[in-house]
């Protein structure tokens, strides 16, 4: 797993499976973002941008998969959360298990952000522990 440090944000790269092992560990601390980027598709490069833009000291640490070299990673993550593979793609974790996705258009510093408060980890679980799907 290799961090990777843009001038405004550190992004944790996964290229194996254990690496999505990793971030679903780290959720139980705060929430965390799994980004599935493609680096051959003009949405993802849209897509990426605005992750990029989780700048801020409180908004969740992110770890991306680059689909076409970290295959494996990515369908692992897939199966894992039982959701159907896309890229663009996020999945929001907190407590060890997805609280939201988004994927396409729909991938938002935005949606990260609302996605995260409603799911800190310091509060106890609600009742209904289904994903919801950012908007």
């Amino acid at each position: 797993m290799k961090k990777i440090v843009p001038s405004h944000r550190r992004f944790t790269e996964i290229e194996q499976p254990a690496d999505v092992d990793a971030a679903v560990a780290e959720s139980h601390q705060a929430p965390v973002v799994i980004f599935k980027h493609s680096a051959t598709c003009g949405l993802s490069t849209r897509a990426h941008r605005q992750i990029n833009k989780l700048a801020l000291a409180s908004d969740p640490h992110v770890y991306r998969v680059v689909v076409q070299t970290a295959r494996a990673a990515s369908n692992y993550a897939a199966h894992l959360f039982g959701v159907r593979h896309e890229s663009p793609q996020i999945f929001v974790l907190s407590r060890g298990a997805v609280v939201a996705t988004a994927s396409h258009g729909r991938v938002t510093a935005d949606a990260v952000r609302t996605a995260a408060a409603e799911h800190p980890v310091d509060e106890q679980p609600a009742n209904n522990p289904s994903a919801s799907r950012a908007q």
